[in-house]
């Protein structure tokens, strides 16, 4: 296989289409899937990827995907005792015969151990710049009235990490919502109200530590996370309907409260986790997680910060 090989939809749809990578050499390491296009059903009530999905296998661990994914990416890693990795598009037999196509065109990159772009080990995402976007599986760019008026949007049962490099002379990463996205950060709880012109609201700001806290379900993961960066209020995980950190409260030097806003990590190497449970979507279970309806989840825009002079 060459690199830079294209998956692409056939024009007869097919309820299976499958490609098998075969490695260049021995020397490979690591393989890209930049998602040029991709367009299948999306997730079930509960936000599982049921009828239709997107599956990687015979390499390091990629979750299977479905629904809107255009532009976006995935990189897993491979060894020599690998064998060769296969992609494949399952969809459901119904969507053979549907007027709504299901289209990808999915471009093969494939890298040596020793080239300078690769991505570190366990990132299933890897972005450059010192600015830049990131947003999660099957984010949906438009909104009606509610939210979400066709089912889930954020996929359940993901657990992986977006990896930023670091560019020289930058010590800290910012972290927001795309600023014409009023409702780009919905990761937990009943968004089915939300409106494209909903205003951001400082009750629907969670966050908590890597105890059962404060989002212990659905949530993004930034290591050390902050108003300014100052580890003494810092927060790692983020959940909600808004983002936001903690802020010290005026006279006190322990206690903060909830504010909206971006949020800041000078945490090496800069990492952007995410996880979600199997009941999105779903009422009280067995776990006692809180209802999630409609929830988008992400669309993150970050800067990074310069190091400071001394």
């Amino acid at each position: 296989m060459e690199n830079g090989t294209y998956f692409v939809n056939p024009a007869t749809p097919q309820s299976m289409c499958h490609l098998m990578i075969t490695r260049m050499n021995n020397d490979i390491c690591q393989i890209k899937l930049e998602l040029d296009v991709f367009e299948i059903a999306g997730p079930n009530a509960k936000g599982e990827c049921a009828d239709e999905f997107f599956l990687v296998t015979g390499g390091s661990t990629v979750p299977p995907i479905c629904g809107m994914n255009n532009r976006q990416h995935l990189i897993y890693s491979v060894t020599p005792d690998s064998g060769p990795s296969q992609l494949s598009v399952i969809l459901s037999v119904s969507s053979t015969t549907s007027s709504n196509a299901r289209l990808w065109k999915i471009r093969i990159y494939q890298y040596e151990c020793t080239s300078p772009v690769l991505a570190p080990v366990g990132c299933l995402q890897h972005f450059t710049g010192a600015s830049g976007m990131v947003t999660s599986f099957n984010y949906m760019e438009e909104i009606g009235t509610p939210a979400n008026p066709d089912g889930v949007n954020h996929l359940a049962n993901l657990n992986y990490a977006s990896c930023i490099r670091m560019e020289s002379g930058y010590c800290g990463i910012r972290w927001s919502q795309y600023p014409n996205d009023m409702v780009s950060f919905t990761m937990s709880g009943d968004a089915s109200k939300l409106t494209s012109t909903s205003p951001f609201d400082v009750k629907s700001v969670v966050y908590g530590d890597d105890t059962k806290t404060g989002c212990p379900y659905d949530y993004v993961r930034i290591p050390g996370g902050s108003e300014d960066g100052n580890t003494h209020t810092s927060r790692d995980r983020y959940c909600g309907q808004a983002l936001g950190f903690c802020r010290v409260q005026t006279g006190k030097t322990v206690d903060c409260a909830a504010a909206l806003g971006a949020v800041i990590s000078y945490s090496k190497p800069f990492v952007l986790g995410v996880v979600t449970d199997e009941d999105e979507g779903g009422q009280l279970t067995a776990n006692n997680a809180p209802e999630d309806k409609a929830n988008r989840g992400f669309r993150l825009v970050y800067n990074q910060q310069p190091c400071m002079a001394g």
